[in-house]
C-alpha cells in the first residue's frame, strides 16, 4: 500500500487515522473548531483535549441517542405526517441519563478523570460550548477547524466528514470511512450548516457539569468514611450478595444457635474453594470450625470425605449427622491405608483434614489423587 504525506481519506488503517490527522491540523495553528456529531463520548475527548490546548473556540453540538424514540417515529410516519419534538427539559434529562450511563461504564482511571475536569474547566471558562439539538436526530459527524488567519492567512480551514463519531472507536478503533476537504467552499457550506443547527439548539452545559458532580464517580462530595464504605462494598460484595446470587436454605440442627460469623465464613470458603481447589479454615479452638465445615459440607455436590484426629472422629460423626449431610469420617492414625484403599477414594471431590485444633484444610479433587495431593 502507497502512503502519501497529503491524504484526503481517513479509514483508521494503519498510517491513515484519524486521531493522527486530528493531531496535526489542530496542532497546527487552528483557532476556531466546532464538531456535529450524532454521539460525544468523553472517551474521544480524552484522546483528543491535548490538542485542543492551544484551540481558542470549540463548540460542539451534538444529537440525541434516541434509537428507540426514532424508531417509533419511523413507523408511526407510515400512517401519518408527523414532527420529532422534545421539550427542552425532555433534551436535558435524556442527555443528563446517557451522561450519567457513560460514566458508569467508564474507564476508572486518573486519564478518565483529568479529561472529564479539563472539559468541565473549558465548559466553565466559554472556551468550549456544549449543545444538544432537539428537533431531529442527527446521524451527520462534521469536524469543522479554521486556521488563525493573521498566522496563516493563505490557509483558510479544512472540514473533515464521514462516519466516525467523537469517540475512541470512532477515532481509533473502528474501521471507518471519513474524508478531508480543504475548499474554502467546501468549509463555508459546511460552517453555514452549522450554524443554522446551532441557532435552533439546546443549551446544555451547565446540565453536564451538574450530572458528573452529583451523580457519577467523579463527585466530589465524597467523605472518607464514604470511601471507606465502598472499598468494603468492593471488596465482600460476593459475599454480601451470596444470598440472591444462589438460593440456599441451610439445615440446622434444633436448638442451634446461627451465627453470623460462621455464615460468612461459608461464603467466603465456597469462593475460595471455587476460585483456587483449597481452602482452610482457620480460627482459635471454640469458634466452631467443625461446625462451619459442615455448613460447607451442605453447599457441596460430590462425595465427600473427613480425615481427623482419632479422638474426634465421633465428634466430626455427630456433628455430620446433626447437620443432615453425608461424609465418610476417618482417623488421621490410618493416612496410609486410606490412600492405599481405591474403593474408599473412588469419586471423591472433597476432603476435609483436621490435622491441627486451629486449622481444617479442604481440598477439591478435580484430576488430582490423593497422593499426588
Amino acid at each position: 500500500m502507497v502512503v502519501h504525506n497529503d491524504l484526503t481519506f481517513f479509514t483508521n488503517e494503519e498510517g491513515i487515522n484519524l486521531y493522527d490527522r486530528f493531531n496535526k491540523v489542530l496542532k497546527s495553528n487552528t483557532k476556531f473548531y466546532d464538531m456535529l456529531v450524532g454521539y460525544f463520548r468523553t472517551s474521544g475527548f480524552h484522546l483528543m483535549y491535548p490538542a485542543m490546548d492551544n484551540v481558542e473556540k470549540i463548540r460542539v453540538l451534538v444529537g440525541l441517542n434516541v434509537d428507540d424514540r426514532t424508531i417509533t417515529i419511523i413507523e408511526k410516519s407510515n400512517e401519518e405526517q408527523m414532527s420529532f419534538e422534545m421539550s427542552h427539559k425532555e433534551v436535558k434529562k435524556e442527555f443528563t441519563d446517557d451522561v450519567t450511563e457513560e460514566m458508569e461504564n467508564s474507564e476508572d482511571s486518573y486519564r478518565v478523570e483529568q479529561g472529564v475536569k479539563t472539559f468541565i474547566n473549558w465548559l466553565q471558562s466559554g472556551k468550549l460550548e456544549l449543545r444538544v439539538y432537539p428537533n431531529a436526530p442527527i446521524h451527520a459527524k462534521v469536524y469543522i477547524m479554521r486556521k488563525d488567519m493573521e498566522k496563516i492567512p493563505d490557509q483558510y480551514g479544512t472540514v473533515i466528514t464521514g462516519s466516525s463519531n467523537f469517540s475512541k472507536s470512532g477515532l481509533v478503533n473502528n474501521l471507518e470511512f471519513n474524508v478531508e476537504l480543504k475548499d474554502s467552499r467546501d468549509v463555508d457550506f459546511a460552517l453555514n450548516k452549522f450554524e443554522e443547527l446551532w441557532q435552533e439548539s439546546v443549551e446544555i452545559s451547565d446540565e453536564y457539569i451538574e450530572t458528573i458532580n452529583e451523580k457519577t464517580w467523579l463527585r466530589e462530595d465524597i467523605t472518607p468514611y464514604e470511601l471507606f464504605l465502598k472499598t468494603l462494598y468492593e471488596y465482600f460484595k460476593e459475599e454480601i450478595n451470596e444470598d440472591k446470587n444462589e438460593a440456599w436454605e441451610e439445615m440446622l440442627p434444633d436448638g442451634f444457635m446461627k451465627l453470623q460469623y460462621q455464615t460468612d465464613a461459608v461464603v467466603q470458603a465456597k469462593k475460595i474453594l471455587k476460585a483456587y481447589n483449597g481452602v482452610f479454615i482457620a480460627d482459635v479452638v471454640g469458634l466452631g470450625k467443625t461446625f462451619i465445615s459442615a455448613m460447607l459440607v451442605q453447599r457441596l455436590k460430590g462425595r465427600k470425605l473427613v480425615i481427623c484426629p482419632p479422638v474426634l472422629k465421633d465428634y466430626w460423626e455427630k456433628t455430620l449427622q446433626q447437620f443432615e449431610v453425608s461424609a465418610k469420617v476417618e482417623s488421621l492414625g490410618k493416612l496410609d491405608s486410606i490412600l492405599e484403599d481405591e474403593d474408599l477414594m473412588k469419586n471423591v471431590k472433597y476432603v476435609f483434614i483436621e490435622a491441627l485444633s486451629c486449622l481444617v484444610w479442604v481440598i477439591h479433587f478435580t484430576d488430582l489423587t490423593m497422593a499426588e495431593c
